[in-house]
């Protein structure tokens, strides 16, 4: 069974029991254009935790995008040449201390 829902943004959200996908538009679901998400329902849902700052770095997200976006964050820093910490410290991008966390 397949339920679509579409959202008051204009959002299509295609739901089964295994997957969720979605749309930008009803336009595009109805044209087969490739979707701006999809989630595997029985897939671990995490966040990225700043230890550092003790604040939440990340939307929820699958495991495999919380580790892409900890690599994001590090390159970042690394590029920055330090991370600025909540207190306005500066510290050497190695210091900031990211962990992954079960929704």
């Amino acid at each position: 069974m397949v339920d679509l829902v579409e959202l008051k943004d204009g959002k299509v959200i295609s739901i089964t029991d295994e997957v969720l996908i979605v749309w930008p538009s009803m336009e595009d679901y109805e044209d087969d254009n490739t979707p701006i998400a999809t989630v595997q329902l029985n897939e671990e849902m995490v966040y990225v935790f700043n230890v550092t700052d003790q604040i939440i770095g990340s939307p929820i997200m699958t495991r495999a995008q919380a580790e892409q976006h900890i690599l994001k964050l590090r390159l970042m820093y690394d590029r920055q040449g330090y991370y600025k910490r909540a207190d306005g410290v500066r510290i050497t991008p190695s210091e900031v201390e990211l962990e992954i966390r079960t929704a």
